[in-house]
């Protein structure tokens, strides 16, 4: 199938590729900010983990 495509098929790619690179972008930004929390919880988890393992006398 080597037909070129028409104006319209074209204009309607681009939409579809611009609604693809905006859901994108969305995806992005909540992962960023999953991760961000993900961080602050593990961080957390990290300075109590220490201060259970210098209350107890562990290494």
């Amino acid at each position: 199938m080597d037909r070129k495509l028409t104006k319209p098929e074209l204009k309607q790619i681009v939409a579809l590729q611009q609604e693809k690179l905006k859901a994108t972008e969305e995806l992005v930004r909540i992962l960023k900010k999953q991760n961000k929390r993900i961080a602050g919880v593990n961080k957390q988890l990290i300075k109590e983990l220490h201060g259970f393992a210098m209350k107890y006398g562990g290494e």
